[in-house]
């Protein structure tokens, strides 16, 4: 029940149910009882009944007239559509005529737009291809000689230039017109025939500024002084139609450039024959016995005010070098040469090897006259193309080249020179008896001197000299090294060694570059002269050293103590070897020592050894002497030596203090005595 009254809470609201429950109330409020309200609501059922009923009768009529009418109106609804149809098939007609009729009308438009656009194109066309009659008078008639109408030259020239251009940014199309065709063909004969004209007067031009020039020349009887400018300027004005030739007319360019190499080299080839001739007589004049070397017989220096050969160079490159780096500026501004991708080469280049083609050979024969004099001059040289190389104007590659190839001869020269002396160092062949100082070692001192002087702050000179010592040095000591070897008298070669590079080491000068060589001078010096020391003294005291030395060699099997119990090197033999070698019997030898080594060493203004190497002789012996003495301590306790190291040190001495009187009447007995007496007290 509970669910029942919730479904009709949610069937009906609150206020339905009221009205519901007024309308009961009121209608049921003359009822007594249920049944007669059922009864009363059953016959008021079966009145609804019966009227619903009689309803629907009726209603059948009205709907077979509704369907009728419905009918009918679907009818009307298709004639409807049908028309539609049609009326859309109409309005998709017309919308394609308005359509074709709009594209009509745009085509219209485009076609007179372009009508418009190609009259205004044509208008314009007709007044850049439209040539001035001024500029159409002077491209056929116009002159070249004064101010004014060169410069109207100038301005047709331009003017023409701009109708090209103009054309050339021209359509194909619009190219294509026969009126155009016609105006270029015009102007094509117009620029022919002023190309043609201006190419004639310029080369005639070319050729009177040359004969001009040549002209001057001789009647000042200048050489390579004067002044080019002139020639430039009288042809610059012109430079600028020179430009238009080479634009429009390759072929008349090249003729007028070849018309000026004709021209001016004419001029270059006089100055440049004229110009060496006279520095050739200036070389001429200098004499040919000043070039010093190691091999020849000419050993003195330049003299420093005689500076002709020297600058010769300089003063061609102070003449020529600016005259080229004039002529270049002037190709390249007047004639706009430059790199040729088509021939890899520079157009400057080949048109100044034209013009100059004189001055190599020139300044080969020069150097080749300046080596002939001097060989070190070549150093001169050198410095004078480093100090050109530097200077060049506009980065010349014409001049570099040059300069590279004399440079190239230059050295070339000199290694030449150094490669004779090496030759001639070799090949030379002299006893190693007396031969005091060699002639190679003499003359080395000047020959670095004179090229130190010549090689300046030039790095290329300083380059080739440094290579120059090494080859010389290099090749001399060699040489002195080979001297003597066959000999039978050994001492010579020792002597040779040690007087050359004593000499060598005190005359040569300290350079950077021969700093190595001097000290390697020393050291030969000191290995010669410790070889020569040796030989002399294990020649005059052959026994000692014999004995000794055998002594030495038994001390590596032996104890000291059973040396003197061997046969050879017993007290006996000890005696024997000292027998001979008293104080007396060693006086004697020294002043042989010294009496043949004054005789055999070299003693003159140039070397003077003797005191040397009777010094270190001295050392040698007296070390040996007291080695000697050591090993009769060890091995010989109760022996001494016949005479003492100090006695030995004080002989030494005493030859010496010996006059140069004393050795020449060979009065050596004196100081024999002299030595006896003071040392018999010992």
């Amino acid at each position: 029940i509970m669910a029942t009254d919730n479904t009709y809470n949610e069937l009906m609201s609150p206020g339905e149910e009221a009205e519901l429950e007024n309308l009961l109330n009121d209608y049921l409020s003359g009822l007594s009882d249920i049944d007669e309200l059922s009864v009363h609501l059953t016959n008021n059922l079966q009145k609804l009944e019966v009227q619903n009923v009689a309803a629907l009768i009726d209603s059948e009529y009205g709907i077979r007239d509704l369907a009728i009418r419905l009918e009918q109106a679907s009818d009307q609804v298709l004639n409807v559509e049908s028309w539609l149809l049609d009326f859309n098939a109409q309005l998709i007609n017309l919308q394609q005529s308005l359509e074709h009729i709009e594209a009509k009308n745009n085509r219209m438009e485009v076609v007179t737009r372009n009508q418009g656009n190609l009259l205004t194109e044509v208008q314009s066309l007709l007044s850049k291809i439209t040539l001035a009659d001024t500029h159409i008078k002077v491209l056929n008639e116009g002159s070249f000689t004064t101010v004014s109408t060169l410069e109207a030259a100038k301005s047709a020239a331009k003017a023409l230039d701009k109708i090209y251009a103009d054309f050339d940014g021209l359509v194909p199309d619009i190219k294509h017109i026969k009126a155009v065709q016609d105006k270029m063909l015009e102007y094509n004969g117009l620029r022919d025939e002023f190309s043609n004209r201006f190419s004639t007067f310029i080369q005639e031009a070319f050729t009177k500024c040359a004969t001009m020039y040549l002209s001057k020349v001789r009647n000042e009887g200048m050489v390579f002084t004067g002044d080019h400018a002139s020639v430039f300027e009288q042809l610059n004005p012109y430079a600028p139609l020179i430009h238009w030739l080479k634009r429009n007319d390759s072929q008349n360019f090249v003729k007028s450039l070849q018309a000026y190499k004709i021209s001016m080299r004419s001029v270059y080839k006089r100055e440049i024959k004229e110009f060496f001739s006279e520095l050739k007589s200036l070389i001429n004049k200098e004499t040919k016995s000043k070039s010093i070397s190691l091999t020849s017989g000419r050993g003195s220096f330049v003299e420093d005010s005689d500076n002709t050969v020297a600058s010769v160079f300089e003063t061609g490159f102070d003449l020529v070098f600016p005259r080229v780096e004039d002529e270049q500026e002037f190709l390249i501004k007047f004639f706009q040469q430059g790199y040729d991708p088509a021939l890899n080469e520079n157009e400057v280049d080949a048109t100044l090897s034209e013009l100059f083609d004189g001055t190599k050979d020139g300044f080969n024969s020069i150097i080749e006259s300046v080596d002939k004099i001097d060989h070190v001059f070549t150093l001169n040289i050198l410095g004078d193309i480093e100090k050109f190389q530097k200077q060049i104007r506009g980065n010349s590659t014409f001049l570099i080249n040059l300069l590279g190839e004399w440079e190239k001869l230059d050295k070339n020269l000199f290694n030449k020179f150094i490669e004779d002396q090496m030759v001639t160092i070799k090949a030379t062949q002299i006893s190693a008896q007396k031969a005091g100082v060699v002639a190679y070692i003499l003359k080395f001192p000047n020959m670095v001197d004179l090229m130190e002087s010549r090689v300046g702050e030039a790095e290329s000179s300083r380059q080739i000299v440094d290579a120059a010592y090494h080859k010389l040095v290099t090749c001399v000591f060699t040489w002195l090294a080979s001297i003597g070897e066959q000999d039978s008298k050994q001492k010579f070669k020792y002597i040779l060694r040690f007087e050359n590079f004593r000499y060598f080491s005190d005359k040569v000068h300290e350079t950077t570059c021969l700093s190595l060589y001097v000290k390697q001078a020393q050291e030969n010096y000191e290995n010669a002269l410790y070889e020569f020391v040796k030989l002399v003294i294990n020649k005059k005291f052959k026994t000692l050293e014999t004995f000794f030395g055998g002594v030495e060699r038994l001390l590596k099997t032996y104890p000291e103590n059973q040396i003197q119990y061997q046969d050879a090197y017993s007290k006996q033999q000890l005696a024997k070897a000292m027998s001979t070698n008293g104080q007396s019997a060693v006086d004697r030898r020294l002043s042989k020592m010294y009496k043949q080594m004054n005789k055999n060493l070299t003693q003159n203004e140039h070397l003077n050894l003797l005191d040397d190497v009777w010094e270190a002789l001295s050392e040698y012996l007296v070390d040996r002497w007291k080695h000697y003495e050591t090993l009769i301590a060890r091995c010989y306790e109760t022996q001494k030596m016949s005479i003492s190291s100090e006695t030995v040190e004080d002989l030494l001495k005493a030859k010496r203090d010996l006059t140069p009187a004393q050795l020449s009447r060979n009065s050596f007995d004196s100081a024999t005595s002299y030595s006896t007496t003071k040392y018999s007290d010992r």
